[in-house]
């Protein structure tokens, strides 16, 4: 069954890229393309689509759901109900308000985030702190030590990547040093620590989907512990700080 779904789904995204290509380039473009590289450009926004709409006429069709009733699932999830217990529990869930809780924080804190660029607070903490924001060398370690402290106070990894992200990223310009460097930062700083902080997001999820508090496991979280100090490595010795194109030379 398995390797059935696998090549549905294989033949669903060599069609849906086809497809695409026609509607894009012609026919011919995508011919010629497909002899030479043997290479599909998959559009996953419309694979996600296709698939959706694939399955929604499965379930009308074979299984006997309105499109309300699938509408519901799609709102507060599917309840099975087989009379096994293990499956019931393995296919009862979904739906978008399942995950509303998640969605909300990362909504609001795009707001804050806004609201404090445009009100001008983040400029005035930068200005603030732009005796340490001169150069590649004192700018990523602040920005990492800024992101885990915002994780710490915040208690939610969307935050901790917005703000200092968008509080830094004109300090990254003003260097010359290309945007990716600042999301790598933003990455190996706010992300990678989030499972480390107890009363956080991905703590208390990782805490009780492996059944162990988060001080247990943090010893083993060796991603998360080493990752913010290769970035300060990095920033040190001036190792993958990529320049942006405007700028041929950054100072590290």
């Amino acid at each position: 069954l398995a390797s059935i779904r696998v090549s549905v789904l294989s033949f669903y995204q060599m069609a849906a890229s086809g497809f695409c290509g026609i509607l894009r380039d012609g026919i011919w473009p995508l011919l010629w393309r497909g002899l030479v590289s043997f290479q599909w450009r998959i559009l996953v926004h419309f694979i996600l689509l296709f698939t959706g709409i694939t399955a929604m006429v499965i379930a009308i069709v074979f299984q006997g759901h309105s499109l309300l009733e699938i509408m519901s699932f799609m709102d507060g999830g599917y309840v099975m109900n087989s009379g096994i217990a293990d499956v019931d529990a393995l296919l009862s869930r979904g739906g978008i308000q399942s995950m509303m809780w998640t969605v909300s924080v990362a909504i609001l804190g795009m707001i804050y985030g806004g609201i404090l660029e445009k009100s001008g607070v983040l400029e005035v903490l930068l200005d603030k702190i732009s005796s340490f924001t001169k150069s590649a060398r004192m700018l990523i370690p602040v920005h990492v030590v800024t992101s885990i402290a915002v994780n710490l106070l915040s208690a939610s990894q969307y935050v901790a990547i917005l703000i200092p992200g968008r509080m830094f990223l004109p300090a990254y310009r003003k260097l010359g040093i290309d945007s990716c460097v600042a999301s790598r930062t933003c990455e190996d700083s706010g992300t990678v620590t989030s499972p480390l902080v107890p009363w956080g997001l991905c703590g208390v999820y990782f805490a009780g989907v492996l059944g162990v508090s988060t001080w247990d496991y943090l010893p083993y979280t060796f991603l998360g512990l080493l990752v913010p100090v290769v970035a300060v490595v990095y920033a040190m010795t001036g190792l993958f700080i990529f320049q942006s194109k405007d700028q041929m030379e950054v100072q590290p």
